[in-house]
């Protein structure tokens, strides 16, 4: 078991939590969360990180690609269904019994259209995001996952303008398609210089666990 050296647990899930973009959607059966296949090469690191956010209570907030299968909303009992309906403020009663959140997405069936839509925006287009990461009263947030050159980069954009410390693991995001190893590179020195941390897992463990 991990333990956190300077922070107990109930200190750490009161600073940190996780925000996985992209990496998972519901599988081809209809059930079950799995992996895309581009985050597949750090699939290794991705469950380390829900490993030490479930053993130490942290939120896990996730997004599913605008071009995948979506989670369906009462489909899951752990996890909490933050609807893009503005008006749908259901969920916010049960946040305290939760500490999944699946944050829904514009999604318009195709993929050109996603992106020249910015579908994959979703605090732009679902208002119930950031009421949650106000509600969860989190400052820092780990970044992982998939699209980061588009989907990952937004999403950090729009935490720093509203507030929040984001994390990024420089070995646990991929690109999207058109995007590689220099252009994510370049984005993620961008957001360093504008208030984002950057770390890589092994410092992350070092730092709040015991490397492992």
């Amino acid at each position: 078991m991990i333990k956190i050296m300077g922070a107990d647990k109930k200190m750490l899930n009161k600073k940190i939590g996780l925000l996985d973009v992209d990496s998972r959607e519901v599988g081809q059966d209809g059930y079950g969360l799995v992996f895309r296949e581009r985050v597949l090469p750090i699939a290794d690191k991705l469950n380390r990180f829900y490993d030490f956010a479930y053993q130490y209570d942290l939120p896990l907030v996730f997004t599913t690609c605008c071009s995948g299968n979506f989670l369906k909303k009462d489909s899951s009992d752990y996890i909490s269904y933050v609807p893009i309906d503005k008006a749908d403020d259901s969920w916010i009663e049960n946040i305290k019994n939760y500490r999944c959140f699946y944050i829904q997405k514009r999604q318009h069936g195709n993929p050109r259209i996603n992106c020249e839509n910015c579908a994959y925006d979703f605090f732009k287009y679902n208002a119930n995001a950031l009421k949650l990461f106000q509600s969860l009263g989190v400052k820092e947030w780990v970044v992982l996952g998939n699209g980061f050159d588009s989907c990952g980069r937004i999403a950090c954009e729009h935490l720093l303008k509203n507030g929040f410390v984001p994390i990024i693991i420089e070995d646990a995001v991929v690109s999207d398609n058109g995007g590689n190893s220099e252009s994510r590179k370049a984005i993620i020195d961008k957001l360093k210089e504008e208030g984002a941390r950057v770390m890589i897992a092994d410092e992350f463990f070092k730092k709040y666990g015991n490397g492992k």
